[in-house]
């Protein structure tokens, strides 16, 4: 179950999806899968002597999906929380294996995504770890560790950690399958807006066209509820989901507000809009505008928004850098 929370949190649609980890998207990820690890460790079967757990699911999974040193350091921190504070005879040889395994995980993170089938491979490395670790317990720590009742259920342990880790490597395949079905979703309905902006934007581009182009975006993007142009200085065009006017009113007060502040204000500090996303218009060499769009009730752009809005953005750049439409550009006149 915390496996199918984990795969549904902001984490899984921002963080560990990036091409490029950035120090910070690689701090979050080890604090991320190091907490997960520590945690289970809690979650396990406790003997006089020993114990019983799958954090090596966690080791495993970041290595593997993020590369050695994620994974060294992640298991770095479960190892030296699992030596300090679990005291069993086994823990020094457990947390000594966590590192080495968060290594050779990390180095097969290559070999493991050029495969076609990931998930066999990833349960058949953790099956291997696992029982590498059983058979290391057994060499080091017999007889005090193997008590009868964890000699029962080594198999079991080895089987819930591989099936453990084909989980959640599962879970984060078909999350990005789901990412890969939203991009092309959200590049078929900025190709749609593109489309019906080029016949406007034939006689060149005035405030006309711009209520026209917000209005398409809006009618095509349902889940927009305000959808703004406007050049460095004025608002050109704006449609939303309400159009009583004392809402108009104050909407206008807040695009009007924003675009004075180039688009960098609160959104505590507007009247409706409680969330939105700027994105600029560019000809060849500066901004001449803006597509704003946003929210009168969600506090938050979803990831989905945000890359339909950048998408939407960058083609309406395109059209509007031919020359007729950059000469009846408002910003220009």
């Amino acid at each position: 179950m915390h496996f199918f929370i984990c795969s549904r949190t902001a984490f899984f649609q921002t963080t560990l999806f990036q091409q490029n980890y950035s120090l910070k998207n690689k701090l979050h990820i080890i604090a991320f899968f190091s907490l997960l690890g520590i945690l289970n460790t809690y979650w396990s079967l406790y003997g006089e002597s020993w114990l019983i757990n799958t954090s090596s699911i966690f080791i495993i999974v970041a290595g593997l999906v993020s590369g050695p040193l994620i994974g060294f350091c992640t298991s770095l921190l479960i190892s030296v929380h699992y030596v300090l504070f679990i005291h069993t005879k086994a823990a020094l040889v457990s947390g000594c294996f966590f590192l080495v395994e968060g290594l050779l995980a990390g180095l097969l993170s290559h070999w493991f995504k050029q495969k076609k089938e990931l998930l066999p491979h990833a349960i058949g490395v953790s099956f291997i770890f696992a029982s590498s670790h059983i058979i290391l317990l057994a060499l080091f720590c017999y007889p005090h560790t193997f008590t009868p009742s964890i000699e029962d259920c080594a198999l079991q342990v080895m089987i819930t950690t591989a099936l453990g880790t084909g989980c959640f490597i599962g879970l984060i395949m078909d999350s990005y399958k789901q990412k890969d079905i939203l991009e092309g979703l959200a590049a078929k309905i900025a190709l749609n807006v593109t489309n019906s902006s080029i016949s406007i934007l034939q006689n060149g581009f005035d405030q006309n066209a711009a209520q026209k182009i917000t209005e398409s975006i809006l009618q095509n993007v349902k889940s927009f509820d305000v959808v703004c142009i406007t050049s460095n200085y004025q608002l050109l065009g704006c449609a939303a989901c309400e159009q009583e006017q004392p809402f108009l009113d104050y909407l206008q007060r807040d695009l009007e507000t924003l675009l004075s502040e180039k688009f960098c204000l609160n959104n505590k500090k507007l009247t409706v809009l409680t969330s939105y996303q700027a994105l600029p218009l560019a000809n060849d060499t500066a901004t001449i505008g803006y597509l704003c769009v946003g929210h009168i009730v969600a506090e938050k752009m979803t990831a989905f928004e945000t890359k339909l809005a950048e998408g939407i953005a960058t083609m309406l750049s395109k059209s509007i850098r031919s020359k007729n439409v950059l000469n009846c550009w408002p910003m220009l006149k």
